[in-house]
């Protein structure tokens, strides 16, 4: 390639050469003449000067990175919290808006039973506990028929049950001594 000149094996490199390939490096990262012992003037000059120099990752990013990064978020599909103490922002929409494939565990704040809801595996399910109904109209609580798997009633505590029940073939409550299994 012509005015290209190529080094290898056989090329003698001279002091005069070095010195100038020396200023083009100092030029670049310094004030051209000395090797450059100021860090932060290093950063400046090669446009690092937004860059935290970290000695491990327990060390913060800067705050430029950190907000560069934060745009990078898709905030529509990311749970947020108030603060570091305060609550999560769930997911919201109507029953009618649930996931059409949804995940065990998947956690969702209903608006139109106005209840919070997750996915068991099997259907949605109201999470604490409480009545559902009508909008604002909570006065329902519901169980299951079938008691399809082992379960002991906590000692010292009373359980109820709207029935019939049936107790799968195989399968056993128990309740303890002091402990009351009411079925209405």
């Amino acid at each position: 390639m012509p005015g290209t000149n190529f080094i290898d094996k056989n090329t003698v490199i001279t002091a005069a050469y070095m010195n100038g390939v020396d200023r083009a490096i100092y030029d670049a990262i310094g004030d051209g003449n000395v090797p450059p012992t100021d860090t932060a003037m290093v950063k400046v000059n090669l446009a690092l000067d937004n860059v935290d120099n970290t000695t491990d990752v327990n060390k913060p990013i800067s705050t430029a990175t950190q907000t560069a990064l934060n745009l990078k978020s898709d905030t529509s599909t990311t749970v947020t919290k108030d603060s570091s103490t305060g609550a999560a922002h769930l997911p919201n929409g109507t029953t009618a808006q649930r996931p059409v494939t949804p995940s065990f565990g998947d956690t969702r704040a209903n608006s139109t039973t106005l209840l919070p809801e997750w996915w068991n595996g099997t259907a949605w399910s109201s999470m604490g506990g409480g009545a559902t109904g009508a909008v604002s109209n909570p006065v329902f609580y519901e169980n299951d028929i079938h008691v399809t798997g082992d379960y002991t009633i906590t000692t010292n505590k009373n359980a109820m049950s709207a029935g019939p029940i049936i107790v799968d073939s195989g399968v056993s409550v128990t309740v303890p001594s002091g402990s009351v299994w009411s079925i209405v």
